[in-house]
């Protein structure tokens, strides 16, 4: 292999690993563990004016056997479910790879009617300038 075929490839793993430092820095994420029902409860809130929130990565995990539990997103203009469970058909849901960008100014609330089962959600989020 040539030596300049050697540099080039060496750049570009370089920009590879700087891209992947940036990244990682630049997720947010949002964690929460219930032990009873929700209800539009807020867990990642509205960015500001300018700006919005692109999910990444979404997770819900539950002891239950019963009830339903979601991710809703809410702006001035709508509501949109992003990820849910019927807890008796699935304990866990999870979404990854994603890119998924909303409105400016919207945050994500969370729901649940699985009465005193554990519940536990995991949101991976960017915010960015629109």
């Amino acid at each position: 292999m040539s030596t300049q075929r050697q540099t080039e490839i060496a750049e570009l793993q370089l920009d590879d690993n700087r891209q992947s430092i940036v990244n990682k820095d630049y997720f947010r994420a949002a964690t929460a563990e219930f032990a009873t029902e929700q209800t539009d409860t807020e867990i990642v809130p509205a960015p500001g004016v300018g700006k919005r929130i692109i999910v990444k990565y979404l997770s819900i995990r539950t002891d239950g056997n019963n009830g339903e539990a979601w991710f809703t997103t809410t702006s001035e203009s709508a509501s949109q479910i992003i990820g849910k469970i019927y807890v008796s058909k699935f304990q866990g849901v999870g979404a990854q790879s994603l890119s998924i960008p909303y409105d400016e100014n919207t945050s994500i609330t969370f729901t649940s009617t699985t009465g005193t089962s554990k519940v536990f959600v995991v949101i991976l989020y960017v915010v960015e300038d629109v």
